[in-house]
């Protein structure tokens, strides 16, 4: 896998936001995604990918805030045709999170937005295909952004915590580049399961 142009970018950013934070908790996460394309003309069903990284968090009381760099495989299958596609990408969600009662510390709910670089995007062509793919890079728009919700559960485990969650991401973009000639507008729509687990720095 080629490292995209914008990485040392998104790794800078990362960097300055990182050295901001005092008292912050490293977290290490990964989990399922079910994505789809939301497109008006075609119908997508949920197709499962992942994703995998880093998060920092900061904060004290009920609020705090996270900043994560992941690697997302964005999915969907387009159901009349039996097409795959991937949409890889390096995401960076800012998330605020909040405890939803105060001093019961294992239930929170959070809300941001996520800006994703994209790697690549694939058309697979279904079962007969298998092992071929039209290769839609090109065609795709570099930066996807979109709005995040979700809730989780942290359990605390002798000097480290884990953290269950659930997160929406809710594409705002059209990802590919056709505007006025008829193409179609794909965003994107995701479901993740994810595990997390924090060390204090």
């Amino acid at each position: 896998m080629r490292c995209p142009k914008c990485f040392p970018f998104l790794s800078a950013v990362f960097l300055t936001i990182v050295t901001s934070l005092n008292a912050a908790d490293l977290k290490l996460m990964g989990g399922l995604a079910y994505g789809k394309y939301s497109e008006k003309e075609m119908s997508f069903e949920f197709k499962r990918g992942y994703l995998c990284g880093i998060g920092l968090e900061s904060g004290s009381g009920r609020l705090s805030f996270e900043i994560d760099a992941l690697y997302f495989l964005k999915t969907s299958r387009y159901v009349s045709r039996g097409w795959d596609y991937e949409l890889r990408e390096i995401s960076v969600p800012l998330l605020a999170k909040l405890k939803v009662i105060p001093g019961l510390n294992p239930v929170y709910v959070l809300a941001g937005g996520e800006v994703a670089y994209v790697i690549s995007h694939r058309q697979f062509p279904g079962p007969f295909g298998a092992g071929t793919y039209w290769d839609a890079t090109e065609s795709t728009r570099k930066i996807d952004y979109g709005a995040v919700f979700g809730a989780g559960l942290k359990l605390e485990l002798d000097g480290i915590a884990l953290e269950l969650e659930s997160r929406y991401h809710h594409g705002l973009v059209n990802t590919t580049k056709f505007l006025n000639d008829g193409g179609y507008q794909f965003k994107t729509r995701e479901w993740v399961f994810a595990l997390g687990i924090k060390f204090q720095i």
